[in-house]
């Protein structure tokens, strides 16, 4: 449980400016009393902030108190009978730790305070696997996000009785806006992957300035994202395709990459993208998830005709590294390239993302191109590929792309090493 430092409050000290929050419509409160709530909290949102995430996946602390004005002119001050009552969604059940009041005095006016702290705990998030194309943000639909497509919800009520036994009724609702909805996949991520992979860094949680309306680069549900200057990223590895393909001739150019993905919110990320495979490194530890990567379809960059990915994908996850300021690539999938930008001195708990590797980070192909190998030409390339053909004239068709069996093209052939970078 966390903590929380009261502050304490002398009997008749003098406390200037008090932020007061006044009762509103729904509260019932007899004439002839002033009630105010003077403070609340809830998981790890601010103080007297209504929205918030939980402690944890399963845990959430709440901090309350009111305030009861004595000496109101005409009023009264006679409060006995204190009740306190909790109910929250998502099967979030609360524990009274402790509850007591003390005397205060602000601008010459005297207060009791009523105060209640207490523990929470609720249901885990849940998931379904979708292995078919799920509506994204701005569809008909939006898929489940774990929480029942639903804000968790809190409402804490201060009941007593006054004068002539004159019913007190005060509350107070805790519930989440979008970016903390958002923020509360990212604590409840943290909970799976500490039941699944509980000796890996621990997953950060975004703070909420670090959401912003949403763009053409949300791959999420929302409509709030991370955007980590995603559009000027863009642009740089598209100027740097169009520099590796002139590098070929100077007629060749590259206009433009079709971003398949950017940001992703975590649901939308393990379930839909991941299609609920828990045990993969790249679940938890993807940059997609923190607006500093992308996906873009492969384009034919080389010019020789048709695409190929393990070709065409090289020359791209290059052109984003030597000249778009990426730190990592990964190119052999299917149809695109994923490229990410993490400064290597950053000051989050993921160490990488979408690599094989645990202990590799911020890696870079720092290998030159060979251009038209053949048999004898080139020290470093192999004499027989993987289909059994040997690299020779004879065989030249063979490795010709677009060629089945083999795929392979003769004439450029790439000499993959990954470096550190420190």
């Amino acid at each position: 449980m966390r903590i929380r430092i009261l502050s304490i409050y002398f009997f008749f000290s003098v406390l200037a400016l008090i932020p007061f929050e006044r009762s509103t419509a729904t509260d019932s409160i007899p004439e002839g009393y002033n009630l105010m709530w003077l403070y609340y909290q809830a998981g790890q949102g601010k103080p007297r902030e209504s929205t918030f995430i939980t402690d944890t996946e399963t845990t959430c602390d709440i901090d309350v108190r009111v305030a009861v004005e004595h000496a109101v002119p005409g009023g009264y001050s006679i409060i006995r009978n204190i009740e306190w009552e909790v109910e929250a969604s998502h099967g979030f059940t609360f524990t009274r730790n402790w509850s007591k009041n003390y005397m205060l005095v602000d601008s010459g006016r005297i207060y009791t305070v009523f105060t209640y702290s207490g523990s929470g705990i609720g249901n885990p998030h849940s998931g379904t696997a979708r292995s078919t194309h799920c509506s994204n943000y701005g569809g008909t639909t939006n898929p489940p996000n774990g929480r029942q497509n639903k804000p968790i919800e809190i409402t804490v009520r201060f009941k007593a009785r006054g004068y002539r036994d004159s019913p007190i009724n005060i509350s107070h609702r805790f519930i989440q806006d979008e970016i903390d909805q958002i923020r509360q996949e990212y604590v409840d991520l943290q909970g799976t992957q500490m039941k699944i992979k509980p000796d890996d860094p621990e997953i950060s949680i975004p703070s909420r300035t670090a959401f912003s309306d949403s763009n053409s680069y949300n791959s999420g549900h929302y409509g709030q994202m991370i955007d980590e200057s995603l559009s000027t990223k863009h642009t740089h590895w598209i100027e740097a395709c169009d520099k590796k393909a002139k590098s070929f001739s100077s007629n060749l150019s590259v206009n433009g990459l079709s971003v398949n993905s950017g940001y992703r919110n975590p649901h939308h990320h393990i379930y839909h993208v991941c299609n609920g495979r828990l045990d993969q490194k790249t679940t938890f530890r993807s940059w997609h998830q923190y607006g500093v990567a992308l996906d873009v379809a492969t384009v034919d960059i080389d010019g020789l005709g048709g695409i190929q990915q393990s070709i065409d994908g090289h020359y791209m996850a290059r052109a984003a590294i030597e000249y778009a300021n990426a730190n990592w690539t990964k190119h052999d999938y299917n149809s695109h390239v994923h490229a990410q930008w993490v400064n290597r001195n950053s000051t989050t708990s993921l160490s990488m993302s979408e690599s094989e590797s645990d202990t590799t980070s911020n890696v870079i192909d720092n290998s030159p191109d060979c251009d038209y190998c053949t048999t004898g030409g080139c020290s470093q390339c192999p004499t027989t590929g993987a289909c059994g053909h040997t690299y020779q004239t004879s065989d030249a068709s063979s490795h010709v792309r677009g060629t089945p069996p083999c795929g392979i093209q003769l004439m450029r052939v790439m000499h993959v090493k990954l470096v550190r970078i420190t």
